[in-house]
């Protein structure tokens, strides 16, 4: 996204930088084969974040980040001077992060041969960041301060909609320690599909929801939520 060239009468730049691919812009098989496995993980992120979140929380979180990384582009061009190019690479970061944070245990092949579980790569993308922005603001360069500023606009939206959970989890934490090491572990499950048995515990990747319409209001996993029959 080049603000001058928007000036200019190329407004669609404002929408279509969204969809140029990050990896995997070759023409050659492994180039495709990247993209396409690239675009297949977006929409599992996305489905999951919009099934968890709803359809219209989820398209403010992803339209907030678009909208602050036009915002600290034109800005930071007005600002320094030149023009400076909005990027969608710190917008999907910001959705990769949401998704481990939420779903921590989920596995991914990596090269498709090695299981490897979200937040493990989720901690490398913070620490990659971290020091893509150290670096950045250690140039004392308006290119480098404007980097810095994409980085923070770009991952607002995680502190708007996660930025409580957070906190939460973290002020919680050493009294939830305290209480296992005194009454150990919880072998309990808290939730239980009605039809397929899989419980928090044995199948700690799924998401569990209760309906009212049911008798008894019980519980069903999200791979037999949509559509089930009402028990009555």
């Amino acid at each position: 996204m080049i603000p001058d060239r928007v000036v200019r009468g190329e407004v669609w730049r404002l929408f279509t930088f969204l969809f140029t691919p990050g990896v995997g812009i070759g023409t050659d098989p492994v180039g495709i084969l990247f993209f396409a496995m690239y675009l297949m993980f977006l929409h599992t992120m996305g489905s999951a974040l919009e099934a968890t979140w709803g359809t219209a929380r989820y398209n403010l979180f992803v339209l907030l980040s678009w909208a602050t990384s036009l915002f600290s582009a034109v800005l930071g061009g007005l600002l320094m001077g030149g023009d400076v190019p909005g990027s969608n690479l710190y917008l999907y970061s910001s959705i990769f992060l949401a998704f481990a944070w939420l779903f921590p245990d989920y596995e991914i092949l990596l090269f498709l041969v090695l299981p490897v579980k979200v937040k493990w790569l989720a901690l490398l993308a913070v620490i990659a960041t971290a020091g893509r922005f150290a670096t950045a603001l250690g140039t004392f360069t308006q290119g480098g301060w404007l980097t810095c500023v994409l980085i923070l606009a770009a991952h607002a939206n995680l502190v708007l909609f996660l930025g409580p959970d957070i906190v939460a989890r973290l002020r919680h934490r050493p009294r939830r320690g305290q209480l296992r090491s005194r009454f150990g572990e919880r072998t309990v499950a808290r939730h239980t599909c009605v039809v397929c048995g899989a419980t928090n515990l044995t199948h700690p990747d799924r998401d569990f929801r209760y309906c009212p319409r049911c008798r008894g209001t019980p519980a069903y996993c999200n791979e037999h939520l949509a559509g089930h029959e009402h028990l009555s």
